[in-house]
This record gives structure tokens, C-alpha cells and sequence, in this order.
């Protein structure tokens, strides 16, 4: 959900900065950069606080929701200088056959970039899938536990089942090894896209 959502906020954020030119464009770009840098360990206390007063604590929607901002920072990022480089003629285009900025958004912009939004869904898959602070701080029920911090839960402090845990191991990697085979061919055009003229 993490990676669909986060690449839908940073789709809307980076047409906004890229091709809708709005004021402040170079700031707001700087902004979501300087997001970027901020180490997640800074967000664990007002987060906590914030999740706790909105009743969001132990719930998958506080996991969620941060990292779908925290992605969707790095995505409008990316993205944003992609499409302020995006060919203002093939938009010109679509505004002469009578496509609005919301078709042109979905019928234009999006299946041009789809290469990069692919590689953006698979990066933000993975980095949401192996974070263990910030779910270790929010999620305290068994039923609401991210894999690694399951994970985290086999190993015990004087003593480990191995083999439970190597299988378990084996069985939380399964899911990357399938989304990444879903999204293999346009992960691999995405990477090479513009390489070659």
C-alpha cells in the first residue's frame, strides 16, 4: 500500500512543481531535498506523539502513513526535476485535442514516466518492507507486526531456534523476490531509459 500510495503522492506533487510551474518551484523542491536528509530517528518521538493522540498507535495506518510521506518526499524529489524537463510540446499537444490537466496528467504524463514510476514502486516496496525503527515504535501487537520485526521476536536473548528463524528468513523474502519479478522488465527500462537517444 506503502508503495502505491507514495508513488500516487509524489505522481501529484512533482506534476504541481514540474509542469505546473507554481510559484516557489526551486523552494519547494529544496524543500522535499531537505526531508530527505532528516534521519528517521528524529521523527520517532512527535510521530509517536501524534499516532497516540489520533488513536493511530498499533494500528498498520501509523506504519502507512509515515512512510508513505517519508517515500512520497523522495519521490516528488525525483520526479519533480523529471517532468520540469518533460516536453511542453507533447503537452501543447494534448491541450489542442481538448485534454484537460488532469488528462493530460493520466493520459500523458504517467504512461510516458511509467518506466520510472515502476523503478520508484519497487524501490519503495523494499525500503518500506525491510524498516524496522519506526514500526518498532508504533506497533506493539502481535497482529499488527511488520515482518522484521517478527523476525526480531524469534531470536531470543540466551537462546536462538536457528532453523526457525533461517526459514523464516526465507519466507519473509519471498514476497521482494515476487514483486520484483512482477515489475523485472520495466524495472529494467526504467534504469536504462534516456541511456540512449
Amino acid at each position: 500500500m506503502v508503495a502505491i500510495l507514495g508513488v500516487v503522492v509524489s505522481v501529484l506533487n512533482a506534476f504541481a512543481i514540474g509542469i505546473g510551474r507554481v510559484k516557489g518551484r526551486t523552494w519547494l523542491t529544496l524543500l522535499f531535498l531537505m526531508a530527505n536528509l532528516l534521519p528517521q530517528e528524529m521523527l520517532v518521538y512527535p510521530l509517536f506523539t501524534f499516532f497516540d493522540k489520533a488513536h493511530l498507535l498499533s494500528t498498520p495506518w501509523s506504519v502507512i502513513l509515515t512512510f508513505t510521506v517519508i517515500q512520497g518526499a523522495f519521490g516528488t524529489y525525483l520526479l519533480a526535476s523529471l517532468y520540469g524537463t518533460f516536453p511542453k510540446e507533447i503537452l501543447e499537444a494534448a491541450a489542442l485535442d481538448g485534454a484537460s490537466r488532469w488528462r493530460a496528467l493520466r493520459s500523458v504524463v504517467v504512461p510516458v514516466s511509467r518506466p520510472t514510476l515502476s523503478v520508484l514502486m519497487v524501490f519503495f516496496f523494499i525500503w518500506t518492507w525491510n524498516e524496522f525503527l519506526l514500526p518498532l515504535s508504533f506497533l506493539n501487537k502481535d497482529q499488527s507486526l511488520t515482518v522484521p520485526l517478527v523476525l526480531e521476536q524469534l531470536s531470543g536473548e540466551r537462546q536462538t531456534d536457528v532453523t526457525t528463524l533461517i526459514a523464516a528468513t526465507l519466507l519473509s523474502v519471498i514476497p521482494t523476490i515476487i514483486f520484483f519479478l512482477i515489475f523485472q522488465r520495466t524495472l529494467t527500462r526504467g534504469i536504462t531509459a534516456g541511456a540512449v537517444k
